[in-house]
């Protein structure tokens, strides 16, 4: 992958560091990181203030450092790996109505924490009276989210249905449709 450095020319500091990249939703785009707010810290120059931007004017990520340590005094044992016995509070747990849906596309780092929606806080419609097998679930914690559901004679089609609203879509064909899902039909990449 190549980067560009952009350097301020007054400062000749580091003002912005591209990569261009074929992005899954913004298609081919710049990928910028602007650096700022420079700081002396032990006589080496440190940007404070960091920026990811697409296309030049998606702003992704935010953020302000506190903090800048150079060399600090770290303990011998700093890098060392878990004693040969872990805690019971170092052991993985695996929950599987908890997934954080952490990836690339959630680099604006925002998680509102698992998801607690109920079978009964969703608002169900059947808005085409011609095509009666039709649901349509709107989830209120996901002001914007429609989830659709495709009921045949015998089973259910889920159309897409992210990860941890997944569970309280099973729950709302079980009790309402009474019916097995066979498929669910992924509508993107």
């Amino acid at each position: 992958m190549g980067l560009t450095v952009i350097l301020d020319p007054d400062t000749y500091l580091p003002y912005l560091i591209r990569a261009v990249e074929d992005h899954p939703f913004f298609g081919p785009s710049t990928h910028d990181l602007r650096v700022y707010d420079y700081q002396s810290v032990d006589g080496v120059m440190i940007p404070r203030h960091f920026k990811t931007i697409y296309n030049s004017n998606q702003i992704m990520t935010d953020w302000l450092v506190d903090e800048v340590q150079v060399n600090p005094d770290l303990p011998s044992t700093w890098f060392d790996g878990p004693d040969e016995t872990f805690a019971e509070h170092n052991v993985p747990i695996y929950n599987d109505s908890l997934m954080a849906e952490i990836q690339e596309r959630s680099t604006n780092y925002i998680w509102f924490g698992p998801y607690n929606g109920t079978v009964d806080s969703i608002k169900v419609e059947q808005t085409w009276a011609d095509l009666p097998g039709v649901w349509s679930l709107k989830l209120p914690e996901w002001y914007r989210y429609r989830q659709m559901v495709l009921e045949f004679g015998d089973f259910v089609v889920v159309l897409d249905s992210p990860p941890q609203q997944s569970h309280t879509i099973i729950d709302w064909v079980e009790k309402f449709l009474k019916k097995p899902i066979k498929m669910i039909v992924v509508s993107q990449c």
